[in-house]
């Protein structure tokens, strides 16, 4: 079984109950430098983690003086800390090199349960920085349907953004072309037996 992580007091835990809920129904809204939190929430279907559960993860990877991981308070959390979290909930994580192209992506990701990537995005429209959003995978591999297979969960949105499997395609394109996307694949862990 998954591993369960604190939140807010209760023990919260990815399950195939969280997977079977709308695929567009979780939402998470960008607060402070939280998109990790939020694009691992968004992908997960349900609030598994807070702050503080991804800086004690932070600590796992560096001292706590160190900000090499994260910001105290702000949030901020980087890639270390995103694949720690994953594991924690059985899941395993590909890292997607984007020299490989769309087309070898959209192949891999179709058996995936999503998508996390890290893009270029600026603050106050000129200050660089990196923005972590999740693209959700409905488990469905039909060729070019017009049905929306895929949810893009950006913490900066309102809401989720259905894309069907042309679409996710397009914007897969566009992301690894304009924003510098750093890919992570997220497919369930091989249990043995």
């Amino acid at each position: 079984p998954p591993s369960a992580t604190r939140v807010c007091g209760q023990r919260k835990a990815f399950s195939d109950e969280a997977e079977s809920r709308p695929m567009d129904g979780y939402h998470e809204r960008q607060k402070l430098l939280r998109c990790a939190q939020h694009s691992l929430n968004n992908l997960l279907g349900g609030p598994i983690f807070d702050a503080e559960s991804l800086d004690a993860l932070a600590l796992q990877c560096g001292s706590a003086l160190s900000f090499a991981h994260r910001w105290p308070i702000l949030g901020n959390h980087d890639v270390n800390v995103v694949m720690l979290a994953l594991q924690h909930e059985g899941l395993e994580v590909q890292w997607f090199d984007a020299r490989q192209g769309t087309d070898t992506l959209c192949n891999i990701a179709a058996d995936s349960l999503g998508i996390l990537l890290n893009i270029r995005s600026y603050r106050l429209g000129f200050l660089p920085t990196r923005h972590w959003l999740a693209i959700r995978h409905d488990g469905k591999n039909v060729g070019c349907a017009q049905d929306a297979h895929w949810f893009e969960h950006d913490s900066n949105q309102k809401e989720p953004l259905a894309l069907t499997n042309c679409s996710f395609r397009e914007r897969m394109s566009k992301l690894l072309r304009e924003s510098d996307a750093q890919v992570l694949i997220i497919t369930r862990a091989l249990r043995p037996g």
